[in-house]
């Protein structure tokens, strides 16, 4: 809050006065008894207000620090806990550098299952993000106790922080239990409700105005202030696509009315969500295993195309990707000014991109009648070519045969010379993984 303060008034210390502190502090943990005299909140507060202030401290300055910490792990509180993780996590530091780093990881996991009965839900969110970005061993087992805490609080959380922690177990590309997803779905179903809720108001109000203009009505009525703690805040665009975005990750199937609701909910504030949510969004929902109601994808189509110039030429080819997997081919109209726009920004494409929009253009049969519109993209991937897995080399080629175009002969030979690489790399891949399995095995035996 300080720092905030400080912000705003555009006072915020110098970076001398940050290099100052940063060094300050250094030469006192470089000194075994001016270390241990330090106090746990002062290292931890110095770390987190280094880190807001974005101060890039050396590698070594943050060793020392991390050392420093090593041994009271265990008894820091939880604001520290979170503090001193997220700060490391920020200026670039790993475990690996520690000089034990099984123990620095084993200290810092257990300091986080003690902290849990009294960390906030955005705490624990920190906490696990920062042990992942730290190089710190969480074990599935441990991973789920977490979360089995977290589920017991989850009536206390509030929304922005709910999405929080799905998010971040997502990040942590682990899948937890179908209990732990029921509650967090169920946790945020008032919310989507309150969403929906919210869009109707807006609508209805709208209404009431035109209504009051037309009669010349010039009342004024105030609707009665609902006691705060009946107040459900909905879901903003970001959450909504950040929801739907983990759930996909996570494999998770929710209950059919819960993503009637979810659906409903988008579907009302389409009009609103930006480029980048709107291609997170439609890829989820295929994910999902979700069939879009005409007047969804009418509605998605209608919002996508106002801002189609806002579109990054990778959020644009995921749309078509979407678009193809939902089977549900885009008006000619939309479709023409999408391809227009990512034949202006190809550069902005990599091989596997380029490789994804053939197949896209295949998949909805739509054509292009410029062949020099596809021979910018076959110009944009010809440096990436090396780079292509032997599966989008294949796919290139087959899209660009059924797309009925033939690139230049120089492109063509370096294809074919990739093909032929690629063709003779794979017996000796064979043989490797022939030869890891033979040694298995013998280990096994052994």
């Amino acid at each position: 809050e300080v720092v905030r303060q400080l912000d705003a008034a555009d006072v915020l210390p110098s970076y001398g006065w940050q290099t100052a502190l940063a060094a300050a502090m250094s030469e006192r943990l470089q000194d075994p008894v001016a270390a241990d005299a330090v106090p746990s909140q002062e290292l931890s507060n110095t770390l987190f207000l280094l880190a807001i202030l974005n101060y890039r401290p050396s590698y070594s300055w943050t060793s020392t620090a991390a050392a420093a910490l090593q041994p009271r792990l265990l008894t820091l509180t939880a604001t520290q806990l979170t503090n001193a993780f997220w700060a490391l996590a920020k200026f670039g530091y790993r475990v690996e550098g520690a000089a034990s780093p099984s123990t620095w990881s084993v200290s810092a996991v257990q300091a986080v299952q003690l902290q849990l009965p009294s960390l906030q839900p955005h705490q624990l969110s920190y906490c696990l993000g920062s042990l992942q970005r730290l190089g710190c061993y969480v074990s599935s087992a441990v991973l789920d106790e977490m979360l089995a805490a977290a589920a017991e609080q989850m009536s206390y959380y509030p929304p922005s922080d709910l999405v929080l922690l799905l998010i971040t177990v997502c990040r942590l590309r682990h899948v937890p239990s179908y209990s732990f997803t029921e509650a967090v779905t169920e946790r945020l179903r008032p919310h989507l409700l309150a969403a929906s809720a919210a869009e109707a108001d807006k609508d209805a109000v709208g209404d009431s105005a035109v209504r009051r203009e037309a009669v010349g009505d010039v009342t004024e009525s105030v609707a009665p202030t609902p006691p705060s703690e009946l107040i459900i805040s909905p879901l903003t665009c970001q959450e909504l696509a950040s929801v739907a975005y983990a759930l996909a990750k996570l494999h998770s199937r929710p209950e059919s009315e819960w993503m009637r609701v979810f659906m409903s909910t988008c579907e009302a504030r389409l009009a609103h969500f930006s480029a980048d949510l709107l291609a997170t969004l439609l890829w989820a929902v295929g994910e999902l295993g979700q069939v879009p109601s005409p007047a969804w994808l009418s509605a998605f189509l209608s919002a996508s195309r106002s801002r189609l110039s806002d579109f990054a030429p990778p959020d644009l080819v995921s749309v078509l990707s979407s678009l193809a997997a939902l089977r549900c081919a885009p008006p000619a109209e939309w479709l023409a000014e999408a391809l227009t726009l990512l034949g202006a920004r190809v550069g902005g494409l990599d091989g596997e991109g380029v490789t994804a929009l053939l197949k896209a253009l295949v998949d909805l049969d739509a054509r292009v009648s410029n062949s020099q519109w596809y021979d910018a993209l076959c110009d944009q991937v010809y440096g990436y070519l090396p780079l292509l897995p032997p599966r989008c080399l294949a796919e290139l080629l087959t899209s660009l045969a059924a797309l009925g175009h033939t690139p230049q002969p120089p492109w063509l030979a370096r294809c074919a010379q990739q093909v032929a690489a690629r063709s003779l790399m794979l017996p000796r891949r064979e043989q490797q993984q022939q030869q890891q399995e033979r040694e298995r095995e013998q280990q096994e035996r052994g």
